[in-house]
Parts: C-alpha cells; sequence; structure tokens
C-alpha cells in the first residue's frame, strides 16, 4: 500500500510539472502612453520654442524598442521598477521614411513601475542639448539674414498679423510676371570647419504657395558650388522642417557658404508668395 502510495504521488508531481510546462505563467505586458514632446528654449538665444517632433524613439532597460509616431500607446514587458529612454524624433528633410533622432534635443529618461496592463502616462518636454552651437538664429522681429539675388523677385519683411506666424514680424518673397523666379539667399556667408562638426541643420518655418528648391551654396575660393538639397512642397498653413546640410559641408568642405530659397510664379495666380520664420542654423 505505501509502495502505491508513493507511486501516485510520483506520477501526480510528473502531471503537475507537465501541466506548468504545457501553461507556463502567463505575463501580463505594461503600457506607455505618449501624447506629445514639448521644447522649452531660452528665448533670448535660442529662439521660438516652434517645432516639429513627430515620434518617440523608445529603448525599455537599455534596448532599442522602436520608432512610434505620436500620440503613441506603447507595450513594453517589465518587471517592477523599469527604465525607459525616449529620444525626440524628426522627419529628416521633411522625409516621412527618414525618421531619426535629433541630435540637438536631449534625451528623456524615467523610471516606471511595470504592472500587469498598467499604462503610465508620459509628461515629456525636451530643450537643446548644451553641445548645440547656434550659427544664427533669426526671428525676424528686429533684423533680417535674408536677400533677394540680383533681377529676382523682392524679399521683404512681412508685419500683416494674419500672415505671421508669431512675433510681429517675417520675411516674405512675392513671384509674379514682372518678377517670375524668386531666389532668396543667407546676406552672410558662415565658415565651419568640416572636420570639427559632427551634424550641421537649418530648423525653418514656413508657409508657402509654391514649392520652394533649397540650396547649400559651398564657396571655395572664388568658385561657388551651388548644391541641390531638396524641394519643400507648398503649404497653406504654417509648417515646420529640419534640413540636414551635414552630407554637403563634409563633401564639399567649403572655405564658406550660404543657403538659398528658390521658387516660380504659379502662372494661375496673380502672385506667388513664400513666407519664411524662425530661420536656425546648429551645429555640434
Amino acid at each position: 500500500m505505501n509502495f502505491l502510495k508513493l507511486v501516485l504521488s510520483s506520477l501526480y508531481i510528473i502531471i503537475l510539472c507537465q501541466c506548468n510546462l504545457i501553461n507556463p505563467e502567463e505575463e501580463f505586458p505594461s503600457y506607455l502612453y505618449i501624447d506629445t514632446i514639448s521644447l522649452n528654449t531660452i528665448v533670448a538665444t535660442q529662439g521660438s520654442n516652434s517645432h516639429k517632433i513627430t515620434d518617440a524613439i523608445v529603448y525599455v532597460k537599455g534596448e532599442f524598442w522602436g520608432i512610434y509616431e505620436l500620440p503613441a500607446k506603447i507595450l513594453y514587458f517589465g518587471n517592477d521598477s523599469t527604465r525607459i529612454i525616449v529620444q525626440p524624433g524628426i522627419k529628416e528633410n521633411g522625409n516621412s521614411f527618414k525618421r531619426v533622432a535629433y541630435p540637438f534635443y536631449t534625451t528623456f529618461i524615467q523610471k516606471v513601475w511595470a504592472a500587469p496592463l498598467h499604462i503610465d502616462t508620459l509628461d515629456i518636454s525636451t530643450s537643446y542639448t548644451p553641445s548645440t552651437v547656434f550659427l544664427f538664429n533669426e526671428t525676424f522681429d528686429a533684423g533680417n539674414i535674408l536677400e533677394a539675388e540680383d533681377n529676382h523677385a523682392p524679399v521683404e519683411i512681412e508685419t500683416d498679423p494674419v500672415n505671421v506666424l508669431e512675433g510681429g514680424r517675417c520675411v516674405k518673397m512675392t513671384m509674379d510676371t514682372s518678377f517670375p523666379i524668386g531666389v532668396m539667399r543667407t546676406i552672410s556667408t558662415y565658415t565651419l570647419d568640416a572636420n570639427s562638426v559632427l551634424d550641421l541643420y537649418l530648423e525653418m518655418n514656413y508657409r508657402s504657395e509654391t514649392d520652394m528648391d533649397i540650396y547649400f551654396m559651398g564657396i571655395i575660393g572664388s568658385t561657388v558650388i551651388q548644391t541641390y538639397k531638396v524641394t519643400i512642397p507648398d503649404r497653406d498653413h504654417w509648417n515646420k522642417i529640419y534640413i540636414n546640410f551635414t552630407p554637403e559641408l563634409l563633401s564639399i568642405r567649403p572655405d564658406q557658404f550660404r543657403i538659398s530659397i528658390n521658387a516660380d510664379h504659379d502662372v494661375e495666380n496673380t502672385s506667388t508668395t513664400i513666407w519664411i520664420d524662425n530661420m536656425k542654423m546648429v551645429y555640434q
């Protein structure tokens, strides 16, 4: 009898273990929710806090978890205290297929308490990194860094509140039958040592009644090397773009450079206008 009890007990234990192997304890996910990522700036030195942060680039426990378009609800598996890292993401050159972490915005790091099916809402703000250097930072409220190329459409200061994004002014270039081609470029030339620059970006708010072509104008001695960068489609409302000029700087290695914005008059309209605000060129 004792032998029979021992056999039955052993069989019970074996069956119980097999059931646990077949049906292991279910692991329930936790969730993160990110609505938006805001930008804080020191207005006097860093200008407007206008931004176009479209994505959250997420790491969980040090592992890359994914790129999420905002707002986003993010599923993850964690145990108790879990370290979350979020990098603000942008569309480089306005390209929806090139979503990257913006190298000039600080990274968000926080520990959350992972609990089954619990949703943690992350309130995320970012700012410019300490290594960010502003080559120029133009709000157009007190000055203007842009000019028209000779014999092309004029570049003027816009003060009509209907057309201004923020502050009291922005810049505009209007084309018509008299001046069908517009070429707007930085008045000054700029100098950077390509060997010491990791990243070079142009930030710009814009509204446009026609497409704009953006060029990098590298100057070596008396030679100007004008390199096409990107075409920005027309927009009937204000938008922001981040343009990566690092490849042009590193490939041309100019003594100096300028930025040029080119556009043509839309003949279906009496006039065609482009508005620009908050131009910043940053590097590190």
